[in-house]
């Protein structure tokens, strides 16, 4: 559970989940999170960071604001992720779009990527944070979605 609470128009609101990964896999880890879709109320949803185009993991950017137009739902809001690890995000105020994952067992997670080692490991801590930011025009509701951790050991 991700608890924002209620959202104050352009007021980023962010919150963070601690996960700890051990491995032997000689070659270490990748972490990857995925949502089953945008944040949804009704008929409503919250947009990928950035404006309802999805920024990726290799890509991401600094965290800007919505653009907010009317005439625009995708830019009414927007929600992110970004992580402690400098080797995936090149700076804490870098942030990408959680992408919709896989069903259990289907194809392997390309994207989303959180968390790194290219080692064994007894205990890495990945802080993953989420962020979120409205304007005014977003509809008011309860918008929920299911975020899933994948991590991949690499042999």
């Amino acid at each position: 559970t991700i608890p924002f609470g209620v959202q104050i128009p352009l007021d980023r609101d962010s919150t963070c989940q601690s996960l700890t990964i051990a491995t032997n896999a000689p070659s270490g880890y990748s972490l990857f999170v995925v949502q089953n879709g945008n944040l949804t109320s009704g008929g409503d949803d919250i947009d990928q960071f950035k404006d309802g185009t999805r920024i990726d993991d290799s890509a991401a950017t600094v965290w800007t604001a919505p653009a907010v137009s009317a005439q625009n739902e995708a830019t009414h809001g927007h929600f992110g992720y970004t992580s402690n690890d400098a080797d995936v995000f090149s700076s804490a105020d870098n942030f990408a779009g959680v992408p919709t994952g896989p069903a259990s067992g289907a194809a392997p997670v390309t994207t989303g990527l959180a968390c790194k080692n290219a080692a064994a490991t007894t205990g890495d801590t990945c802080l993953v944070e989420f962020d979120i930011e409205l304007s005014a025009l977003q509809p008011a509701g309860t918008y929920t979605s299911e975020l899933q951790y994948i991590v991949v050991p690499t042999y």
